[in-house]
């Protein structure tokens, strides 16, 4: 029985190297109230809400997203035209993020019902967005409900979710009726506990020497209880070595080749190799 658990369990390493990955910057997906909008009388403006994920420090060359996962605080809609928002995917270059060039790579729409108050949504894209560059920024676009049906008298409200459990790095706003034409840090204009529940999930690509890395680059025991070790072809020169958890939470950094992990919770982590060829990340469960 113990020999077929840890069969299964290499098995699961194996699925799980070359499965979907989820990039978010929450700690929990839970929806708690607090989230604002730029509005009018609870209408909102044009408002979009951002996050940025940096492929290059996850070890990723390339990240092709199926899926956004968001929020639901709130939503009313007193009219029969559909309130529609966009979930858009951008790739950015330039100066680190909120600086810097956003081009857009994918959107998807989604028409929001009453009885998504208060869940998580998860949004398949039609046409999976690919990014290439080292930051991957995905948006959620809340419209002018007003503005896009004039004269209809339509009052849909829109409240993305958040909650003040903790995040990695900062979320952001857009809202040129409040004043906030480029992306802004929310703790920057009052609301540090606004923890914006979005989320992108699809598949990190690698590239060619990637592939190289990853046929010269051992990690074992997977799973492990108590020590990791790394082990480099003889042309590789191990420099540094990193260890996050699945949400991204940086809880180790060494250059060592055998890591002690018996002090760690039980779950799936990341190890980022960084040799002098390149960088490698994989996934391995300690138990």
């Amino acid at each position: 029985m113990k020999k077929n658990y840890y069969f299964i369990l290499t098995l699961l390493f194996s699925v799980l190297s070359f499965a979907q990955v989820t990039l978010t910057q929450t700690t929990t997906e839970n929806v708690t109230a607090g989230s604002i909008t730029c509005n009018s009388a609870g209408v909102p403006n044009d408002n979009t809400f951002y996050r940025a994920f940096n492929l290059t420090a996850l070890g990723y060359t390339q990240f092709t997203v199926n899926r956004v996962d968001f929020g639901v605080e709130g939503f009313t809609n007193t009219s029969a035209i559909p309130f529609v928002i966009d979930l858009i995917i951008y790739s950015h270059t330039g100066a680190a993020f909120p600086g810097g060039t956003l081009t857009q790579v994918g959107i998807q729409s989604y028409t929001p019902v009453a009885g998504d108050v208060g869940t998580i949504k998860q949004l398949t894209f039609t046409t999976p967005a690919l990014v290439t560059t080292s930051t991957l920024v995905v948006a959620l676009r809340i419209p002018n409900s007003l503005a896009a049906a004039p004269g209809t008298g339509s009052l849909a409200t829109f409240f993305p979710a958040s909650n003040g459990d903790g995040q990695t790095a900062p979320g952001y706003i857009t809202a040129s009726s409040c004043g906030i034409a480029t992306p802004t840090n929310l703790a920057g204009i009052g609301f540090p506990n606004m923890h914006l529940v979005l989320s992108v999930n699809g598949s990190p690509n690698l590239s060619v020497n990637d592939n190289e890395l990853a046929n010269n680059i051992k990690v074992y025991p997977n799973p492990t209880s108590n020590f990791l070790n790394i082990e480099l072809a003889n042309s590789l020169e191990l420099r540094n070595v990193e260890i996050t958890t699945i949400t991204g939470q940086k809880v180790l950094e060494s250059t060592a080749s055998t890591i002690d992990m018996s002090g760690f919770q039980n779950g799936v982590y990341f190890i980022k190799i960084v040799s002098d060829k390149g960088v490698l990340t994989q996934k391995f469960i300690k138990e």
